[in-house]
């Protein structure tokens, strides 16, 4: 919806049409209520007139006739006729004559009469009749006769109220929330909106909270963008991730297969019995399916937790040596290592293991351990320890022509790494692994 800059605002211009049609009830309203406030007035007006005549002219008019004054009986007549509602008055006395004032008109209306009584003598003497006649104030002629001045009055009332009333309403209101929408519709980035204007209290109004409302939904509106944006950019890493790892599997598995392919070729050319040599390469395709095992299990498809994987990998190996215990030193320590490193480092450690228990305790028994040492300053350390018989130098084992030795230097080499051996208690290996 587009919001377009126009002289008013749809708020504004209903609020106009609303004010006319509330000015029109008012002065219609206003109106009825003059009206009757009139008829009320000129009906007690009327009925104090006619119940005064009786108080202020009867006495005079019976005196005038007493004394026959002509003069005063028409005066007093006169008199009578201009009180509002009288519109004909005569005076009738016992010899025939009439003294009148008005004129009678057509419609209805109203008469009384007085007898003009004079007391003479111990006696009333009867000097004729006073006849009033008057009409009743009517709805139809107050409205006919103050028509235009009650419009007048009342509109300009009403008129002044309502235009007061529209322009406080489109100052405060209508105005703000027209700029407030235009205001908004400009925020695309979803920003605060800083709205200021004039006020007479300097206390926060209904369109400060509206403002403040829109604020807090545009907070949550980026948040939830930004948000969306982290969950795109991690997708979109996954799958490259993902991608990668499975256009790099064939490469490793091909790999693995040919360094199985290797072992068995090498194996093959041993003296060992055909159990021994079965064990010999269950143990190094398991050193290397626990490898892949463990990358199944992690969040990370990259790296190896070699604490992890060995601590798996020699519960597993420990199956095999029912004399001989093999155990993962505990500690803080660990390696996070790549693919292509864990594969050979898990070979190299499971070739330790299996020398230590061929070898180390000829009369059976023995401990074998396995720990993560901490790093030196450019290397990081793992340790194969025996308490077994031992070397009597590193020579012996290094020219030995036993198939695990050769392994193991091989693969040391493919990590670009370094083996330290000592024999001062049993066999210690020290695998050491650039950083």
């Amino acid at each position: 919806m587009k919001y377009h800059t126009e002289k008013f605002s749809i708020i504004t211009n209903q609020l106009i049409f609303s004010l006319i049609i509330t000015a029109l009830c008012l002065i219609l309203l206003m109106s009825i209520i003059d009206v009757v406030w009139n008829y009320n007035t000129e009906l007690e007006t009327l009925n104090n007139n006619l119940n005064n005549i009786p108080l202020a002219y009867v006495d005079i008019i019976t005196h005038s006739l007493w004394i026959f004054d002509d003069k005063q009986l028409e005066n007093s007549v006169q008199s009578i006729n201009n009180l509002a509602g009288v519109f004909y008055v005569s005076i009738s006395t016992s010899e025939g004559k009439v003294i009148s004032s008005g004129n009678k008109i057509e419609g209805e209306f109203e008469s009384f009469e007085y007898d003009l009584n004079y007391f003479y003598v111990d006696k009333d003497i009867n000097l004729g009749k006073l006849l009033v006649y008057y009409q009743l104030p009517g709805f139809r002629r107050i409205i006919l006769d103050n028509l235009i001045q009650i419009i007048i009055r009342v509109g300009f009332i009403v008129a002044l109220i309502l235009v007061v009333v529209f322009i406080l309403v489109n100052y405060f209101i209508a105005r703000p929330i027209s700029n407030l929408a235009m205001l908004i519709e400009g925020r695309s980035d979803y920003s605060p909106i800083e709205y200021s204007r004039k006020r007479i209290f300097k206390k926060y109004d209904e369109i400060d909270f509206l403002v403040a409302a829109f604020n807090r939904t545009f907070k949550k509106i980026r948040d939830e963008i930004l948000e969306k944006e982290e969950n795109e950019i991690k997708l979109i890493n996954s799958v490259k991730e993902k991608n990668i790892l499975i256009s790099e599997v064939h490469h490793r598995v091909k790999n693995n297969l040919q360094i199985i392919l290797s072992l068995l070729n090498l194996q093959k050319n041993e003296t060992d019995s055909i159990e021994d040599a079965l064990n010999a390469s269950i143990n190094r395709i398991r050193a290397m399916s626990e490898v892949h095992e463990q990358l199944y299990n992690s969040s990370d498809l990259t790296n190896i937790s070699m604490y992890s994987y060995l601590n798996s990998f020699i519960g597993n190996i420990s199956e095999f040596s029912t004399t001989t215990t093999i155990k993962m030193v505990p500690g803080n320590n660990d390696i996070q290592v790549p693919l292509d490193t864990a594969i050979p480092l898990g070979l190299i450690i499971n070739e330790l293991i299996l020398n230590s228990l061929k070898y180390a305790f000829p009369d059976g028994g023995g401990i074998v351990e396995v720990e993560i040492l901490e790093n030196s300053k450019k290397y990081s350390r793992i340790r194969v320890l025996d308490n077994g018989i031992g070397i009597k130098s590193e020579d012996e084992l290094r020219h030995s022509s036993k198939l695990g030795f050769h392994i193991i230097e091989s693969l040391i080499n493919q990590i670009e790494g370094e083996i330290e051996i000592s024999s001062d208690i049993g066999l210690s290996v020290i695998i050491s692994l650039p950083l």
